[in-house]
């Protein structure tokens, strides 16, 4: 732990080594080979480069996001990625190029996060077409849980 009482996640730092099937990312755009003068139309044309390889991986079970400008006018892509099976971060990045994070929610969660039209942190810019057939959740509870947390649950 920090000394601000913030838990250190190895994955931000890209030295993680679990492995996830459902993974998060932010597509900066240092990421996509770009600088900060970057049109929208340049940072677009970029993201969607880097979308069809995502849809390209046969690996992929369904991915959504979109291109988002911060508050402080930072052009950005937000993505959320679901895989067939478990990937590490370093597997992740060379499909999908970012700050890619397991997720900490629900996969309904992460989705809508990638999706939203706008808050009071960032702006919608342009939607990505999503990759594959969003299947919902089955219920909450512990059946959301893996193998591992379920029996622990039941200690």
């Amino acid at each position: 732990m920090s000394e601000e009482g913030v838990r250190y996640n190895p994955c931000d730092t890209g030295r993680c080594t679990h492995q996830r099937r459902h993974w998060m990312g932010t597509v900066q755009l240092d990421h996509m080979g770009l600088d900060e003068e970057a049109t929208v139309d340049e940072a677009l044309a970029s993201l969607l480069e880097i979308w069809e390889k995502v849809a390209e991986d046969p690996r992929v079970k369904y991915a959504t996001g979109q291109l988002e400008r911060g508050k402080g006018g930072r052009l950005h892509g937000q993505c959320y990625v679901e895989f067939n099976t478990s990937l590490r971060n370093t597997q992740v990045r060379k499909v999908l190029p970012s700050l890619a994070t397991h997720m900490r929610t629900t996969r309904t969660n992460c989705r809508t996060y990638c999706r939203k039209a706008s808050d009071d942190k960032s702006e919608r810019v342009a939607r990505l077409v999503d990759i594959g057939e969003w299947e919902p959740e089955r219920s909450s509870g512990i059946d959301q849980l893996g193998p591992k947390q379920r029996c622990l649950h039941m200690l």
